[in-house]
């Protein structure tokens, strides 16, 4: 049976004034196996993208969550989204 994780459970708050991409990294890191991972909603500044290595199995819930990213206009992969899934299979990412 999937476990259902909550973000806040882990200490990963929505913020716009402090950079919480090490906070969630550290929480996608523990919880990337046969889960459903639950974000609350809010907005989230992210200063680096999040590195999705050898998930398996996840679903991320992320309904009434905006992710607002650093942007470098002289870096042109610096825009290319918030998530980057490495050798994952079967994942999902909802409500973003």
């Amino acid at each position: 049976m999937k476990k259902h994780i909550l973000s806040l459970d882990y200490g990963v708050f929505p913020s716009m004034t402090e950079d919480v991409s090490k906070k969630l990294q550290e929480f996608f890191d523990k919880n990337n196996n046969d889960c459903d991972i639950i974000i609350a909603p809010g907005k989230y500044y992210l200063e680096s993208f999040m590195h999705l290595k050898g998930f398996r199995n996840v679903n991320i819930y992320a309904y009434g969550v905006k992710f607002i990213t650093k942007f470098n206009p002289t870096d042109p992969y610096s825009s290319s989204g918030a998530f980057r899934f490495e050798n994952s299979e079967d994942c999902s990412i909802r409500g973003i």
